[in-house]
């Protein structure tokens, strides 16, 4: 099974469930890299496009494709080589509330917990709900995004 075909069975609840960014991740990159309406950018990695309507409300020309996840350390090491200099990464955080429908809900975007035998799939959804709820039936998430940025002289 090719887990990178799972994600497109359920983009919708990607969209819905998944951890936005926050505007300030894109002012940021905005500001560090001066994107107005004379440049180009390229985004790797679109999944649903979530992060490409800043850019296209910049008024910039994207181009964007989808690749595998690369580990960020990697790319950041790979990008200075190619002769990119201020290369920099910041965190930025948000916290979401759940209550066990939408986690489970969430699990259901995640191409690996989709592809789990149906059975087991059924018993852990059903264990994580039960131990969700029976702590108040709320579960706070902490995400983390990282940014790495890098400009090329």
């Amino acid at each position: 099974m090719d887990l990178r075909l799972k994600f497109n069975e359920d983009a919708e609840n990607y969209d819905k469930w998944r951890p936005t960014y926050v505007p300030e991740l894109f002012d940021e990159i905005i500001s560090y890299s001066g994107i107005d309406e004379t440049k180009k950018t390229l985004e790797i990695g679109i999944g649903t496009g979530q992060a490409t309507l800043p850019f296209l409300q910049a008024k910039c020309k994207v181009t964007a494709i989808e690749l595998i996840k690369k580990d960020c350390k990697k790319i950041e090491n790979t990008i200075k080589s190619y002769g990119f200099k201020n290369c920099y990464s910041k965190l930025f955080f948000q916290t979401r509330i759940f209550t066990a429908d939408g986690y489970i809900s969430l699990l259901n975007t995640y191409s690996d917990h989709r592809a789990m035998p149906i059975k087991a799939k059924t018993a852990l959804e059903n264990g994580i709900a039960d131990a969700i709820n029976s702590f108040g039936g709320i579960l706070h998430v902490y995400d983390t995004m990282d940014l790495y940025l890098a400009q090329k002289p």
